[in-house]
């Protein structure tokens, strides 16, 4: 067999194959001929694709009315809100400006670490906080901030210059030591009702002093690592029976308290309801302690790590060993 002979073989081959790669389409208008498309491997890009069906009943979510959406993003949380939620649509936008979204705030830095992928976010927080003051128009009632960020004293003076109507601040995460800015900014929060300064500075008897002038101060929340000194762990409590005699409610975490700070804040603090302690190692409920609890109604409830769980110390017929609890901390 010659070149010539093999070329046109070959040529002859190749014609009949391209003949063989019928499309769909045409396959599909031609009938009552012999197709091999069972032989054909049709790659999925040119599978044909149903036009996309007209929905009668589709609902028009940017058609909701305003009070509605409200509701959606209240529940959703600020960083959603102003990070996602509000470049939907332009409806969704115009409603995401609205004061009364912006009256309980929550600012969780570990979502926005998170939401970035782990990127430097700081200047992300800076515009985040900014933009929920204006949004808010002097409506902001309370703020939390959680997260491991330092919450440095432009964000502080912001939000007292512009939030006359705060009740509630809560800051959970490692700030600078700025006593005398915060002292100042919740000077500006006549209606204040309840701090939360978690993993936080140690407070100087002068700051604890000034916090105790807030008369409508009636939660107080504390911890840190500093805490974790036994010492200090009663020098606060001592601070707080000293100070902050209207207090209904207290929690301190990361605490070394022991009896007699416990003790001194009973008698500090008359109207004292609820006490909430975590992280505490020197701490024993004996029967004498209990009963002082039930003669000044206050209920008081503890981590227990013995058990993994919280416990409420004025319950009888809570699964709570105090010793082994006690002596379990100790060794911890």
């Amino acid at each position: 067999m010659d070149i010539h002979t093999t070329n046109n073989k070959s040529e002859m081959d190749s014609k009949r194959s391209n003949s063989r790669l019928i499309s769909i389409d045409n396959t599909s208008n031609k009938k009552g001929k012999h197709h091999e498309q069972d032989e054909l491997t049709v790659h999925p890009v040119y599978q044909w694709i149903p036009p996309r069906r007209v929905i009668s009943d589709f609902r028009d979510w940017a058609g909701l009315p305003d009070d509605v959406f409200i509701n959606i993003f209240v529940k959703a949380e600020t960083i959603p809100v102003i990070c996602s939620a509000q470049f939907v649509c332009r409806k969704w936008h115009e409603v995401s400006k609205k004061p009364q979204i912006f009256q309980q705030v929550i600012i969780d830095t570990m979502y926005l670490d998170t939401l970035y992928l782990g990127i430097q976010y700081s200047h992300k927080f800076v515009e985040i906080v900014k933009t929920v003051i204006d949004r808010s128009d002097g409506c902001l009632e309370e703020i939390s901030i959680d997260g491991h960020v330092n919450f440095i004293q432009e964000h502080l003076k912001l939000i007292s210059e512009r939030s006359p109507c705060l009740k509630l601040l809560s800051i959970n995460s490692v700030v600078e030591e700025f006593e005398t800015e915060l002292i100042e900014a919740c000077r500006k929060f006549p209606l204040l009702e309840k701090l939360s300064l978690i993993g936080c500075f140690k407070f100087t008897d002068k700051g604890m002093q000034s916090i105790g002038q807030f008369t409508n101060l009636k939660e107080f929340a504390v911890g840190g690592f500093f805490l974790m000194e036994r010492s200090q762990s009663n020098k606060v409590a001592y601070q707080i029976a000293n100070n902050l005699h209207g207090l209904r409610k207290l929690e301190i975490y990361n605490s070394t308290l022991d009896r007699n700070g416990l003790m001194a804040i009973l008698d500090g603090c008359p109207d004292l309801q609820n006490i909430y302690l975590r992280d505490f190692k020197f701490l024993k409920f004996e029967d004498d302690l209990k009963a002082r609890l039930a003669l000044d109604k206050v209920k008081v409830k503890c981590f227990d790590y013995w058990k993994v769980k919280t416990v409420d110390v004025n319950d009888p017929n809570a699964d709570y060993d105090c010793e082994d609890f006690y002596n379990y901390c100790l060794h911890d």
